[in-house]
């Protein structure tokens, strides 16, 4: 029958039709380590791209069986072919979930160790495909050390696996996030980003990675102050040169400073870095996008799988950060962003508020910021945030309009002070932002999401054809610009942006693109 398969054209279907699947599954218990080898290969070539087949073995407790072989035998060839046959199972979403919950992640983690490279790479496509699906598994701790040692690999397949790896089980789960940062996972991960700059599916990857270990865990001040002790400020740096990267990269990228820039030593090395330059030329170049299909009543274009919302949103988060540091808030001022934040403020989506006026405030603590965002007309959009649903955006626009309140004539003091007061009173009666603490004081959202790895392979597919969201095959996806803009004195717009227009009115703003069928959502940013 092994044979036939493997050379009789329409064996295949014959064996199906025979009801040859749930007996061949039933021979899994036999303990005869060449003759399971044998089965598994059946098996194997049976499930390949043929769904039905993949149920039946499913129905016949196959999942369960294949596990407890890898973890029962040490003959590697039958450890391969089994490895094999779980790696075709683990792209149909029914097998999924039984696999992971007969323990097929810890199982394939302990192969990890074994000398034949050819089951370790079964063995990390396997776990990459479940990978997403497998962020709340427990005991994954030795996987995850072997994974961060294999990153040393001189297999760049290998390396992409293990960073996808790695992203997927770090998000949202503060266990695995502890685990990697405390076994040298971060400078494993910069050593990587080091040695495969040039290779963007192994960049993307490890970036969310890292930025999933820099936010939201009981070693995070660790982390940020660890990416700059091992000089990964530049490095990372490196990633947001403008028109040099895929949208992916960037948007990771972008990500990662945001994250970063939550530690003041890390704000410093940014400014030797002069990131912010880059990170506005984005913002910019992003919301002229988005206008331009606003104007022409489309939808924001998408490249990559990133539409120029997605960066918009990010670009303003990580200028959010950078605009605690007062020399980035003059080149902010400089580069005459502020006319975009005021018109993201007419934005129905809800953290692009929260980011835009969140970077406002910050720019409000000179004088000339004051001035100027008054004279962009902000103060009707933020007058109206101050009765937002969310407290974070409604102490923003408050301190913002507080500032602005400085200089203003007795009257329109007392008008403001009432507007003010009654926003609060609406709210919970407290009056925090009248004492001027400043951004800091509010409790900042992370809840924008990321589109993330999702593994989906059968074993034939090429490495380029088997990640979701491959920028290797397609160009960096920004349209050409004038060579004159990088050359632009600082004080005007861009060429090519012109005059911001003046906001429209919010239902004319576009709000999230629907999530794509591949997508799943990180909340780790």
């Amino acid at each position: 029958l092994h044979n036939l398969l493997l050379h009789q054209q329409g064996s295949k279907d014959e064996v199906r039709r025979s009801g040859g699947v749930p007996k061949m599954v039933a021979l899994l218990q036999k303990p005869i380590p060449k003759f399971l080898a044998i089965v598994t290969d059946c098996l194997q070539n049976l499930a390949y791209k043929h769904a039905e087949t993949k149920l039946v073995i499913l129905a016949s407790d196959g999942p369960r069986q294949l596990v407890r072989i890898v973890q029962s035998y040490d003959y590697e060839k039958l450890l391969w072919t089994t490895s094999r046959l779980l790696k075709v199972l683990s792209v149909c979403p029914q097998n999924k979930p039984a696999i992971i919950q007969a323990g097929c992640m810890q199982v394939l983690g302990q192969r990890l160790a074994h000398p034949s490279q050819r089951l370790i790479r079964s063995c990390l496509d396997c776990l990459r495909n479940l990978s997403d699906e497998a962020t709340k598994e427990e005991n994954v701790e030795d996987l995850l050390r072997h994974l961060i040692q294999l990153l040393g690999s001189s297999d760049m397949q290998v390396v992409a696996c293990c960073v996808d790896i790695l992203s997927n089980l770090t998000c949202n789960n503060q266990r695995n996030k502890m685990t990697v940062c405390r076994n040298m996972g971060i400078e494993a991960l910069l050593r990587t980003l080091q040695q495969c700059a040039t290779l963007f599916e192994i960049v993307e990857s490890a970036l969310c990675t890292l930025r999933h270990l820099t936010c939201r865990h009981p070693d995070v001040e660790a982390s940020l102050n660890s990416v700059r002790l091992n000089y990964g400020i530049p490095l990372i740096c490196s990633f947001v040169n403008f028109h040099s990267q895929p949208l992916p990269v960037i948007k990771a990228a972008l990500g990662l400073l945001r994250n970063l820039g939550s530690n003041p030593a890390n704000l410093a090395a940014f400014r030797d870095q002069a990131v912010v330059n880059n990170v506005c030329m984005y913002f910019i170049h992003s919301f002229q996008q988005v206008q331009q299909a606003q104007q022409a009543k489309a939808d924001s274009p998408i490249i990559d799988g990133i539409s120029s919302m997605d960066i918009v949103e990010c670009s303003t988060a990580t200028l959010h950060m950078l605009s605690k540091d007062a020399l980035n808030r003059n080149v902010m001022r400089q580069m005459n962003i502020i006319p975009i934040l005021v018109q993201l403020l007419y934005f129905e989506v809800e953290h692009i508020q929260l980011v835009a006026s969140g970077t406002l405030s910050e720019l409000s603590n000179e004088m000339e910021g004051v001035h100027m965002i008054e004279q962009c007309g902000a103060v009707p959009p933020l007058t109206e945030l101050l009765h937002s649903k969310n407290e974070s955006i409604s102490n923003y626009a408050g301190i913002t309009l507080h500032r602005m309140n400085v200089d203003k004539p007795v009257e329109y003091r007392k008008r403001l002070s009432v507007e003010l007061t009654s926003s609060l009173l609406l709210d919970d009666g407290s009056a925090a932002w009248v004492q001027d603490t400043g951004p800091e004081s509010c409790v900042l959202s992370d809840d924008f999401s990321d589109m993330l790895y999702r593994g989906a392979y059968d074993n034939a597919m090429s490495y380029d054809q088997m990640h979701v969201n491959s920028p290797a095959a397609v160009g960096v996806g920004w349209d050409p610009i004038d060579p004159g803009m990088m050359g632009q004195p600082y004080g005007t717009m861009p060429v090519g942006m012109g005059p911001v227009s003046q906001p429209v009115p919010p239902q004319h703003y576009p709000g999230q693109p629907p999530p794509t069928v591949n997508a799943w959502y990180d909340t780790d940013l």
